[in-house]
């Protein structure tokens, strides 16, 4: 068992946090075993102890009433019986109008290291964003750099909510048009999206993978939030290579890609307004649902063809993207703590 197995945060809607034992997918809570989890210490983002401990060695699962208002990230410092002292938020952000929108941090990688909580994002288009959700971002998350992996006709049909963006805020655009309709439709007919994803990978190393990491090289663009339509394919690719880069092992990137089917009925909903989208449901709705979930086979593919074919995701980035070793060196420093 991974920590990730059954460590997440999750928010209630009175603001209350709890702490349970989640499968990968992140929708089937289970009961945790006893001594699991020994102390819940809230703290703010820095680590910094900003409540009392509480010791829960004697429970099988624990909740934390806080009182922080509903604008507030929430982090904890728990201590486990078998992964010591782990520091977790919140993975989904608890926005109004983007259901998918996640924090990346906390992953283990295989040195033993983690990623930086609230520094890279992964969600769904931001087009739905309320002005509540404008005010968090801002205040509580601080977003420098909106990455959109949309193409054209999809950012003019559903254009992102930028109005909560500050001046040092920027929009980057890395169009992935990949004629989505026809490829979505193709992908039907031949049961899944694995191949989509290679040929992402093969085809768009340079123009697309390479400048998203650039930007992560430099800490001025950070905090940092990618997305596409549903957060979950061009995203998940772009995820995936990142993670890997940084050293997260294939077992969690796969987790974390299977994260998006929590948010799947939400998306569902806004893809049947989407008019690039609306009539590839009408149509054939069976064989599209199926692609809506975020089946872990396809990014396993995926991963094997990158171990095949460029001997991981490092040689892949070193030999395919162009990025050197001490810029790897250096998204790892900046990525991780």
């Amino acid at each position: 068992m991974r920590q990730d197995d059954y460590l997440k945060l999750i928010r209630t809607p009175d603001v209350d946090v709890e702490l349970e034992v989640v499968d990968q997918n992140g929708n089937t809570k289970v009961t945790a075993r006893e001594g699991i989890i020994l102390s819940i210490t809230p703290c703010d983002v820095s680590g910094r102890p900003i409540g009392k401990r509480l010791d829960v060695r004697d429970k099988k699962s624990a909740s934390v009433t806080a009182n922080w208002s509903s604008k507030s990230r929430i982090y904890f410092l728990v201590e486990t019986t078998r992964f010591g002292k782990l520091f977790v938020a919140e993975r989904f952000l608890p926005l109004e109008g983007a259901k998918n929108f996640r924090d990346l941090g906390g992953y283990r990688t295989k040195s033993g290291q983690h990623v930086r909580w609230n520094t890279i994002f992964r969600s769904a288009s931001l087009n739905r964003l309320t002005a509540k959700d404008g005010s968090y971002l801002q205040t509580q998350v601080g977003i420098r750099t909106v990455c959109d992996f949309r193409g054209l006709s999809e950012r003019e049909a559903s254009p992102n909510i930028t109005d909560w963006m500050t001046p040092n805020a920027k929009m980057l655009l890395l169009s992935i048009e990949a004629d989505t309709g026809k490829s979505l439709s193709a992908a039907a007919m031949t049961g899944g999206l694995g191949d989509f994803y290679i040929n992402l990978v093969d085809t768009r190393a340079t123009d697309i993978i390479k400048p998203f990491l650039e930007q992560l090289l430099d800490a001025k663009k950070l905090p940092f939030v990618y997305h596409c339509t549903a957060g979950k394919d061009r995203t998940g690719v772009a995820s995936a290579i990142l993670l890997g880069l940084i050293g997260v092992p294939d077992t969690t990137i796969v987790a974390d890609f299977s994260l998006t089917n929590v948010a799947t009925p939400t998306l569902v909903a806004e893809m049947e307004k989407n008019p690039k989208y609306a009539p590839l449901l009408k149509t054939n709705r069976a064989a599209m649902m199926k692609l809506l979930v975020a089946d872990p086979a396809w990014m396993e593919q995926m991963l094997t063809h990158i171990n095949k074919k460029y001997g991981g995701i490092e040689g892949y980035v070193r030999n395919a993207v162009g990025l050197n070793g001490t810029d790897i060196a250096a998204l790892r420093q900046r990525l991780l703590q």
